[in-house]
Order: C-alpha cells, then sequence, then structure tokens
C-alpha cells in the first residue's frame, strides 16, 4: 500500500537512545537500528495511540525474536511498561495517520519553496 510507511530520522544511527538499545542487546548500531525500524512498523500495524494493551515485554520480545529488545527499548525511553501493558512514549509524533500527514505536507512545502526559489 502507498501509506505503508513508517518516518525514521537519518541521524537515528547517532542517537543516544540507540547506542543504549545497541549496547543493552551486544549489537551494532546498525543492527540495533534495524530491530528499532522492525519495531516501529510492527507497532504502526498495531497501534494508533501508541498504546499496546495486555502485551508484556516478553510477548514484544517473542514478537521480534531478540531477548531483551524491551529492556533495552525501556532503557533508552523508546517504550514503557505498566500493568496494563506496553506503551511507545510520543507515538503520534512519528506514527500513524497525523504524522504521516503532516510529514506529506512537510515534503510538498519543502519541494515547492526550492522550486519557488522561497
Amino acid at each position: 500500500m502507498a501509506d505503508d510507511w513508517i518516518k525514521v530520522r537519518t541521524v537515528l544511527h547517532e542517537q543516544r537512545e540507540t547506542l543504549i538499545v545497541a549496547r543493552e542487546l551486544g549489537v551494532t548500531r546498525l543492527y540495533a537500528v534495524g530491530m528499532c525500524v522492525r519495531f516501529w512498523g510492527w507497532a504502526d500495524s498495531n497501534t494508533v495511540d501508541g498504546n499496546l494493551p495486555n502485551m508484556t515485554p516478553a510477548d514484544l520480545d517473542e514478537v521480534m525474536g531478540v531477548q531483551g529488545f524491551a529492556r533495552a527499548m525501556m532503557l533508552a525511553g523508546w517504550l514503557v511498561a505498566d500493568e496494563r501493558g506496553l506503551l511507545i512514549p510520543n507515538h503520534d509524533r512519528h506514527n500513524g495517520a497525523n504524522a504521516k500527514q503532516r510529514a506529506l505536507k512537510n515534503r510538498r512545502q519543502a519541494t515547492w519553496r526550492s522550486k519557488t526559489g522561497m
């Protein structure tokens, strides 16, 4: 589908959070980026608001196929777990229909500005 995409920052491999995930899992930063992109893609298909009710860190590790992935994401601040389930903080900034619409609008405006010299 044309709208099956997620926003990924070009400096993701340099972010502090990525370093934490890589360190905790004993993998390279680039491998950690790949796991994060896979996770956010999965999340984009499984939540509209960042809430993953009734999911546990062990459930997410199973989904990802990586033992300790959920813990690493929590240490990085990219995942929260409580008695209700899992939560992706700031999910609406980067995922979901509104975030995609904002990103597309920003891209269109940048293209228009470059063509008009503004």
